[in-house]
């Protein structure tokens, strides 16, 4: 026997109508599922009271030891005996380690000035050398490409040929030096939304209705920037 809950009907202009409310629907609560409103209580810092968040739940308040209005022996799901969870977006940071290409793709050394502008060194780059790129190069990560512009910090991860990493080997000679190949670095300091639920739980007049402007700022409100760094 299912143990969901039957959908009352739809009134209509000649009585009852057998068109179901919409699932999810429920038609004793002020603010409905999924539905943004304007917390006005503050709660914590996460939460602290006058900005929009996303009703994502409901659940019954605990039975009183004295009778109170709208309090039965079952929940009515009524705005009198119920609580609202509810939940919002908050911007999360994380690192992205970012990698240039290998092989024939890979920054040469005599395109790799030690600053901006400036001489590339005479030596060979170790790893953790501070690079800065005259050109504009490709960085790659598991979910992320970016074009990284010119004198950008970039750091030396290893040396590479033109056959690729595996092939790559110490180099004295001038001509090798300025033709030695290596695989970049960088980090790319990120931001993502994440939706957090907020662990109080509260009654219907801690919320109020969201105006049509507080909802369009909610939706276009936009992360900060990436950034980017060149060591890790």
């Amino acid at each position: 026997m299912s143990s969901s809950r039957a959908q009352p009907a739809r009134q209509g202009r000649d009585g009852i109508s057998a068109t179901p409310l919409p699932r999810g629907f429920e038609p004793y609560l002020k603010f409905q599922l999924n539905e943004l409103v304007v917390l006005t209580t503050p709660v914590n810092d996460v939460f602290p009271g006058n900005q929009v968040v996303r009703i994502c739940n409901f659940e019954p308040q605990p039975q009183s030891g004295t009778s109170r209005p709208g309090q039965g022996n079952t929940w009515q799901r009524k705005d009198d005996d119920t609580l609202y969870r509810f939940a919002r977006k908050v911007p999360r940071f994380r690192i992205i380690r970012l990698l240039s290409p290998d092989a024939m793709g890979a920054p040469v050394h005599v395109d790799l000035p030690l600053t901006p502008n400036g001489m590339y060194g005479a030596k060979q780059y170790e790893p953790g050398t501070i690079v800065y790129p005259r050109g504009k190069v490709t960085f790659s990560g598991p979910d992320k490409t970016i074009v990284v512009p010119p004198n950008t910090a970039c750091m030396v991860l290893c040396h590479t040929s033109k056959l690729g990493r595996e092939f790559a080997k110490a180099v004295q000679s001038a001509n090798g030096v300025k033709e030695g190949r290596y695989i970049l670095q960088v980090r790319l300091e990120t931001y993502f939304w994440e939706e957090v639920v907020c662990n109080a739980k509260k009654e219907v007049y801690n919320f109020r209705k969201a105006t049509a402007a507080e909802i369009e700022a909610y939706n276009k409100e936009r992360l900060p920037g990436d950034a980017l760094r060149a060591l890790v």
